[in-house]
């Protein structure tokens, strides 16, 4: 019996292991997704509409999760330090997605890097806290 409860216990842990994706991956599911929202997918870069699906899903949904964290931490946080500075909720989806691909595309060296960590980066580059502050003395 102690046998069966230890070989379940190994086999939820096992499921339930974080799955994150290095820049590689996340530049390959997501450069489809954008092309998709440019409209300009070839049927050779996707093997099925499923698989569009999913990619555009994912990567959609890290944006979302991604910038709504960061939204949150900044409500939150007020007057503490922040890593970035978003625009008051105006920034959407696409636009968060393709800041990130796009600095994955323009820094290649550092696609080894986890996905969150790349974002964080896009994120910091594209919206400085220093511009915000200065965009709102104006």
């Amino acid at each position: 019996m102690k046998f069966f409860h230890l070989l379940a216990l190994a086999v939820l842990l096992f499921f339930t292991l974080p799955v994150r994706a290095d820049g590689n991956e996340f530049l390959s599911k997501c450069s489809v997704a954008v092309a998709s929202l440019d409209q300009s997918v070839s049927s050779d870069k996707v093997d099925s509409v499923a698989e569009l699906g999913y990619q555009f899903g994912y990567c959609m949904g890290f944006a979302q999760g991604f910038t709504g964290a960061n939204y949150t931490y900044g409500v939150l946080a007020k007057d503490k330090v922040r890593l970035m500075c978003l625009p008051d909720r105006s920034i959407k989806n696409g636009q968060a997605l393709r800041v990130i691909v796009a600095y994955m595309k323009a820094h290649p060296e550092k696609l080894h890097l986890e996905e969150i960590i790349l974002a964080t980066f896009a994120f910091q580059e594209a919206f400085p806290c220093s511009q915000q502050s200065t965009e709102k003395g104006k």
